[in-house]
């Protein structure tokens, strides 16, 4: 936008995350010679401990509340909220997973400060409402609402169908049905058992009927 601003931030967050969480166990059902896909064990003293698979979680949730203070040049002074529920369920078989998102965000101007159209939250883009380019709606709030149904297809690869809906807005009010923008397409992603390398995925909402893009990092 041919301008520049320094800012100072301080925030903080706040997490309960139990996807795919195990309690370790004094006995296992198969011995150790045993492949669990997508499972890494490990014995200490008596009790076997599971890693959580974070990149393909099967069951659990994640809750997070965000909250970030900024300063700045130009009387730039704002506060930014954010708030997010996942939820995992396996569907009939094993590695089979229906995963729900929810994340508002927020952004609010402290007394007369203002805020920088660059710091405004965003949908669109290889995390949030896919199918749209990235910032393609901008406002003082946006709301997104996610549904995905993963599938294996290959040792560490696995197939996602995913649903998208989502709105921008400067005020509550402003939220209605009626003006949730809706992305919806297919993808394959790429992973070890700890964590995701490559997700490829197309696309298609009102402003693009193919969009294809590619992710190298994983929000939900």
């Amino acid at each position: 936008l041919g301008r520049s601003i320094s800012l100072g931030w301080v925030g903080g967050r706040l997490v309960y995350d139990d996807r795919d969480y195990a309690a370790p166990q004094s006995r296992l059902s198969h011995s150790l010679n045993y492949r669990f896909p997508g499972r890494v064990l490990r014995r200490e003293g008596d009790l076997y401990h599971s890693f959580r698979n974070l990149s393909y979680p099967e069951r659990g949730g994640f809750l997070q509340l965000e909250s970030q203070l900024a300063w700045g040049q130009e009387g730039t002074r704002f506060w930014r909220l954010g708030a997010e529920a996942q939820r995992f369920f396996t569907l009939f078989w094993r590695e089979r997973v229906l995963a729900l998102r929810a994340r508002l965000d927020r952004i609010l101007a402290l007394g007369e400060g203002s805020i920088p159209y660059a710091d405004l939250p965003t949908l669109g883009g290889s995390q949030r409402l896919r199918g749209y380019h990235r910032g393609s709606l901008r406002g003082e709030g946006a709301l997104l609402l996610s549904a995905e149904y993963r599938y294996p297809i290959w040792d560490t690869w696995n197939a996602l169908l995913f649903w998208d809906e989502g709105q921008a807005f400067d005020e509550y009010g402003q939220l209605e049905p009626g003006r949730f923008r809706t992305a919806y397409g297919a993808g394959v992603v790429l992973r070890t058992s700890r964590a995701l390398l490559l997700s490829l995925r197309v696309g298609h909402s009102a402003q693009e009927r193919a969009l294809t893009g590619f992710s190298l990092e994983q929000e939900f």
